[in-house]
């Protein structure tokens, strides 16, 4: 698949922040159920689980990252829980195939793609604008991670 350009609304969510590296990369995913319960019943998720890039790391180097889930309403947080909102505007989006470990792959060709296209990303240094990864496939009904689907959307300038 190739990148596509789209339009979107502002999307309020729910998200706790967490700095991590590869190694560490557990404590990450182990921030889906916690947000989960605390959406409980009272509070209806409008998408996706995502991770939201604020900086990217590597195996040593930490990465600043959200870990969230879209709601149809804004909600408040509290001390662990943040609530925010995806910013509205022009994304390039990408849909990623694959188990996450082949991921970084897609988003090099996401980034080549915007690059040869004259797309300006949004980002200030280092720090990502709003760069998501949205986590479409539920792996209780498709435990073949090779078969997972990740959309990735970059805002542009």
């Amino acid at each position: 698949m190739e990148p596509t350009l789209h339009t979107r609304a502002e999307q309020p969510y729910v998200s706790i922040p967490i700095k991590a590296n590869f190694t560490e990369w557990g404590q990450v995913n182990a921030l889906i159920p916690e947000l989960l319960g605390w959406l409980g019943t009272t509070r209806e998720p409008a998408g996706a689980v995502f991770f939201r890039h604020r900086v990217i790391g590597g195996m040593a180097e930490r990465f600043e990252l959200e870990v969230g889930i879209p709601l149809a309403q804004p909600t408040t947080g509290d001390t662990r829980v943040q609530a925010g909102a995806k910013p509205a505007g022009t994304y390039v989006v990408l849909m990623h195939e694959g188990h996450p470990d082949t991921i970084a792959d897609s988003h090099l060709k996401l980034a080549k793609w915007a690059e040869t296209n004259g797309v300006a990303l949004a980002k200030t240094g280092e720090a990502w604008d709003a760069l998501f990864e949205s986590y479409l496939t539920n792996p209780e009904q498709e435990p073949d991670p090779t078969k997972w689907q990740t959309e990735l959307a970059y805002l542009t300038r």
